[in-house]
């Protein structure tokens, strides 16, 4: 089965901040991308480019968008591009521990990428005692 892609859809630098360490803990991420987005863009043309990005990097396994907060620019633009392209999956409130279990998982489909990484990251939300 071919492997899922990973898209981090947030606002600049983070998308590229977490796709940078991901790659310098992991190596080879796979066909994982970061798309920044800035405060004052233009949202429709966003979604163009991550519709036209979904389609791109999909590989027959479906993509996961991590977005970093729901309601929020980033967050709409993938919420939008999501209901525009079935083979997706979008979780919110990425974070480290996220994205290095979704490249970890991504020799599964979006879905069970999905919920391998939200798994991971509430599984690394711990209180300091």
């Amino acid at each position: 089965m071919p492997d899922c892609s990973l898209i981090v859809v947030a606002h600049a630098p983070l998308a590229s901040a977490c796709v940078k360490v991901a790659r310098d803990i992991l190596g080879d991420t796979g066909e994982l991308m970061a798309l920044d987005i800035e405060l004052d863009c233009d949202s429709d043309a966003e979604v163009d480019v991550l519709i036209a990005e979904l389609g791109r990097l999909d590989r027959g396994a479906g993509v996961l968008m991590l977005s970093d907060l729901k309601g929020a620019t980033p967050g709409n633009i993938a919420t939008r591009a999501h209901l525009l392209y079935p083979e997706s999956s979008l979780v919110y409130g990425v974070n480290l521990p996220m994205l290095l279990r979704a490249v970890n998982y991504m020799h599964q489909g979006h879905r069970d990428v999905a919920r391998a990484a939200t798994e991971g990251a509430c599984n690394c939300i711990i209180k300091a005692e």
